[in-house]
């Protein structure tokens, strides 16, 4: 007998953070070559970009990674602004993909920001 369940959108809004938390901890005693932190990484990121007016901020919220384009802030988690691992350096990399997007001008970004203002 197969279960089938009609899944509504809201259903779905523990999967980012627990999938992330997952992953993490998965990977996160990897430590990357290149010695650089989170918060390293993404100045990196950001100034190999042309992005130098953004800022790097680091917040003591877990997981609460994410760029803010109304005050172009990339804000970072103490446990990845502060960690070597692979984790760390891919989550500061996502981070920093964002604000690329805003200065491309990638329409989805767009149109999230005329809904929601922090991504």
């Amino acid at each position: 007998m197969y279960w089938v369940r009609k899944w509504r959108f809201s259903d779905l809004n523990f999967l980012p953070s627990s999938r992330q938390t997952m992953y993490s901890g998965v990977i996160d005693f990897l430590i990357a070559t290149a010695g650089l932190s989170g918060s390293e990484a993404a100045r990196e990121i950001l100034d190999a970009a042309d992005l130098h007016d953004v800022n790097v901020q680091v917040t003591e919220s877990y997981l609460g990674d994410h760029y803010d384009p109304t005050k172009r802030t990339l804000v970072l988690s103490h446990a990845v602004a502060n960690s070597d691992s692979v984790a760390a350096l891919g989550v500061a990399a996502h981070e920093c993909g964002h604000a690329i997007q805003q200065k491309v001008g990638y329409l989805p970004l767009k149109a999230r920001m005329a809904v929601v203002p922090m991504t």
